[in-house]
Formats: structure tokens, sequence, C-alpha cells
């Protein structure tokens, strides 16, 4: 079955206005893709979704949902499920961007009861739970999602990670950005090429990174607490590097850097308000700046463009042959054959004074 047939949107049976789902959704066995983004009146998902065997994708953006139904863990074959919402989905009010009124959630959302749920998606790649609220400890039956490549749990209140990380084997990005109660990041796979922990005001210890030799981007934006980086080092693929605000380990974090990291940095962030040593080998001089060529004047009243460029003068001198030409000297030779002949010599005189 094709990935266009089989979608159920959210305008049809599952319409946007309502609270409730239809409870006949257990009778799609063919549904692969459900779509139900910017439902923001439904709060409750139907026990029966559990009976969709062959849906693979699961999208639910930006609704006011509180809790996950205890079947939501039979959707065994389910690869990506993306449950995205902004932080002021969390409760009621004004979205100032769009002007749209945020209906009120009087049941916060049951942590305990979601991540449970996650835990038996064993094909599951792709995890977006942001901005759910979802607070307390990430369970180590996360361990059971051996397939997941992507884990985005950005703006909730987690206090800290599993200690089974590591076996999430084929994670490639693990996203925790505005996490701002977690402290301790364990031993992570691996296999990661993505770290965000942006605005993690509260993380302190992070734990030996030089396994994490495929890591192509690290985000430790603002997380000022963070007293050192161990491993960093060692990190052969690293490629983007940003630590704006990391006042507490920027020192520590420097006497780490190799020449081989800082050789394939394409991106480096760091606070401070010199330009390190470290940068280049050669002493920093600011030179001061050269006048330029004056090549052209701009008259504003009669948009007029002239150009004062002095032509090019060759001065060069043309170049004067001096060698003398060759003179042939030599006398031309003359037969006189010898013979006989008296030579006269008269030699005339005045007439003589008395």
């Amino acid at each position: 079955m094709a990935s266009s047939e089989g979608c159920l949107s959210c305008s049809k049976s599952w319409g946007k206005g309502s609270s409730r789902s239809s409870h006949g959704c257990g009778v799609l066995e063919n549904l692969i893709r459900l779509r139900l983004d910017k439902c923001k009146q439904l709060q409750r998902l139907p026990d029966s979704i559990g009976n969709l065997k062959s849906l693979r994708w699961l999208m639910m953006k930006e609704t006011t949902l509180t809790r996950l139904p205890d079947s939501f863990g039979m959707l065994r074959n389910l690869v990506e499920l993306d449950m995205k919402r902004m932080p002021y989905l969390n409760g009621a009010g004004n979205n100032m961007s769009t002007g749209t009124i945020i209906p009120e959630i009087r049941e916060q959302p049951s942590s305990e009861a979601i991540l449970t749920s996650f835990c038996n998606l064993s094909l599951l790649e792709k995890l977006n739970a942001h901005g759910w609220g979802i607070y307390g400890k990430i369970p180590d039956e996360f361990e059971k999602l051996s397939s997941l490549q992507t884990l985005s749990l950005g703006h909730n209140n987690i206090c800290s990670l599993p200690a089974s990380m590591t076996g999430l084997s084929c994670l490639k990005n693990l996203l925790l950005s505005d996490c701002r109660e977690l402290m301790f990041l364990p031993p992570l796979p691996s296999s990661l090429e993505e770290l965000n922990l942006e605005n993690c005001f509260a993380v302190q210890y992070i734990h030996d990174i030089s396994n994490l030799e495929r890591l192509e981007e690290f985000n430790l934006t603002n997380c000022e607490k963070v007293v050192d980086v161990p491993g960093l080092e060692h990190l052969k693929s690293l490629r983007r590097l940003y630590m704006s605000g990391c006042i507490g380990c920027s020192l520590a974090v420097k006497r780490r850097f190799s020449k081989v990291l800082l050789k394939k940095l394409e991106i480096l962030i760091m606070p401070g308000s010199r330009v390190p040593d470290w940068l280049t080998t050669e002493p920093i001089v600011f030179s001061k700046r050269r006048n330029r060529e004056l090549k052209g004047v701009v008259n504003q009243t009669n948009i007029h463009t002239f150009t004062l460029t002095q032509p090019r003068i060759n001065l060069t001198q043309p170049r004067i042959n001096l060698t003398q030409p060759r003179i042939n000297l030599t006398q031309p030779h003359i037969n006189l054959p010898q013979t006989r002949c008296k030579l006269q010599y008269t030699m005339s005189a005045g007439p003589l004074k008395n």
C-alpha cells in the first residue's frame, strides 16, 4: 500500500472541533499513516488505537493531549511518532504569534504513563516529544527502543537520563535543548552524530565522551555550570562546537583542544574577550589600514561619475643597440707583376731672387 493511502486527515472523521476521537478507528487495520496535526481540541485518543496494527507514521503536533491510552504500546510497527508542541500549549492563554486562543489544559501530562508507553515500540526510529512538560526520570526500559535514531525531548522537565542510554546503539541525534532540570549527562552510545544541550542551565557534570568518535555537532550553549568536558580531545569527527555562555568550563576545554581537533572544526563558538593564542602560531599584530587609491567620485546632484586615475605612462627607455657595426678593413688584393720600370721623380722650384 502506498504511503498516501490510508491517511486519515483530522478534517474528516477525527474532526478539528471534536474533543474526543471516534471509537471506531479499530476497524482501520490497514491504516499506515495518521495525521492529527494542530487538532487543538483533541485531548484524548481512543483505546482502540492499539488495534491499528499496520500504523507506521503517527503525526499529532500541537494538540492538547494529556495522556496516551494503555493500548498505545501495541503499535508495534510504528516507525515515526511526532507529537511536538510549543511550550505555550502547556497552559491556557493567547499565542502572540498567531493571535489564536489556547484552550486550558485541566489535566497535566502523566509522565510515567507516557514514557512507559514508548518503551514497547521496538521498531520506532524517530520520537519527538518536544514541549510535553514531561518531568522526572527517564525509565531504564528506554533501552528497548533499539531502533531509535532520533530522540527529541527538548523543553521538558527531565532531571536525569537512564544509565542504559548506551543500549541505544542506533541513536544518531539526541536533542535535549531547554531541559532545565537536567543535571548530569550519563554515558552515551558511540553512534551519536548530534548532541544538543542548549539552555540546559542545570547541567554540571558530563560523563567521558571520548567514545563519541562519530559526533559531528555538539551544542553546549549557555551550559554555564559545566566545569569540564572530558574526552573532548578524542572527537575525531567533530565539525561544529557551540559553547557560547559556557563560562565555567571554557579554560578547561581550551586545554583539551588538540591540533587535530582544531584543524577539522568548521564552526567554533567560545566565550572570551580576546583572540586566543592557540588560534594562530604567529603573534597577533594589527597593522594600520593603508590608504586606498581613489578611483572615482560620485556627484549626488547630477549622478555623474568620472575617473581620476592617471593614465599609465611607459617611462622605460627604448633599447638602443650600441654595438659597432662590423667593418671589413682588409686591403683588396692587387696583382702587380714584377716588371722593370724606372721611376722619375721631379721636384719643381720657384724662381730664385737676387
